[in-house]
């Protein structure tokens, strides 16, 4: 069986000079993203660079079908699935895809995800009503559908989606280790956190190049499919997962909604999220990176690790989770008049 550890040590290498050999192409073709109004960066600086993690874990998870350490149903979600969604975010890089088109695919894309790996895991519930079982498809393509959006909303700063990514997926291989999840969902999630950690090392303040939608869209996707992937035979892994993730899901989610409650468009660019109103106070992107990585180690991580670890009382710990970074988003005043200023 192939190790976490060599494969996390290999995808760092590999996406370290995939990413750099991606930003010499990158300035060579002017694929350059341009500082504007709703910018938070200002300097014209090369994007793209997810594409190492794209194709980092895409050999990962081709090396790993090779071996029979995944399912054809997750190799289908997580590799085709992946692969395509990658694909429409570099077409929106680089040609700027209208909404009409590319939330359609998304949609679509995230109903193949499903398909493949399976519902909400609702079946590790004791005796879960029949609406509850209905709603567990439709439920978990909403929630990839979001998670790949809102990686794209919150990728805005330099070294925040990465970091966020690495933290997730490394965290959970370590989750999925200790409490027995296949060994080739545990190695994936050690590639993309390798990955992830080989092209932060590029974009970490003053980044150098950015992620684009081809890194952020597919980071999301394939986060969230995973989640449901390890969740299916251990439920509490979901919840688990939420938690890991919950800084990016609150910031996003109350962002949208206080947007959509003051009728503004929320497809928009915009810069009213409590991270970038946050850098623009601190003046210097590199803190609030920091400080989000330090969040989820010192308070995500062990409530995460609480929720595996203590089943019943799983819930109030997502809920204590989940309600300090409520506050905190809230106190900057995230998608209102006072958070744009």
């Amino acid at each position: 069986m192939v190790s976490a550890v060599p494969v996390c040590a290999l995808a760092f290498a590999a996406a370290f000079v995939i990413t750099a050999l991606t930003r010499r192409f990158a300035t060579a073709a002017a694929l350059i993203d341009k500082p504007n109004a709703r910018s938070s960066h200002s300097a014209p600086t090369p994007r793209g660079g997810g594409i190492s993690i794209v194709l980092v874990t895409c050999i990962a998870v081709a090396v790993l079908a090779a071996r029979g350490e995944l399912s054809s149903g997750e190799v289908l979600a997580i590799g085709i699935g992946g692969f395509a969604v990658a694909l429409l975010g570099l077409f929106d890089d680089r040609f700027g895809l209208p909404v009409s088109l590319r939330f359609p695919l998304q949609f679509a894309l995230s109903v193949w995800a499903v398909a493949w790996i399976g519902g909400l895991p609702v079946h590790g519930l004791s005796d879960p009503p029949p609406w509850l079982e209905m709603l567990s498809f439709p439920l978990a393509v909403l929630a990839v559908l979001w998670s790949l959006n809102l990686f794209n909303f919150m990728d805005g700063i330099d070294g925040l989606a990465a970091s966020e990514g690495a933290f997730i997926a490394l965290a959970a291989a370590a989750l999925g280790h200790w409490v027995g999840v296949s060994a080739g969902l545990t190695i994936t999630c050690a590639a993309v956190g390798g990955a992830c950690l080989g092209f932060l090392s590029w974009n970490w303040p003053p980044a150098r190049i950015f992620m684009g939608d081809v890194g952020s869209s597919y980071l999301g996707y394939v986060l969230a499919v995973m989640a449901l992937a390890v969740s299916q035979d251990r439920p509490i892994l979901l919840l688990a997962w939420f938690v890991l993730g919950a800084l990016f899901i609150v910031d996003a989610t109350v962002t949208l909604l206080v947007r959509l409650a003051r009728r503004q468009r929320i497809m928009e660019a915009h810069r009213s999220h409590a991270y970038q109103i946050l850098a623009r106070r601190a003046g210097a992107h590199v803190k609030v990176t920091a400080a989000a990585l330090t969040l989820n180690l010192v308070w995500l991580l062990p409530l995460a690790v609480l929720v595996v670890k203590q089943p019943r009382l799983a819930m109030g710990f997502a809920v204590v989770a989940v309600a300090a970074i409520l506050l905190l988003v809230a106190l900057t005043g995230a998608g209102t008049r006072r958070g744009e200023s």
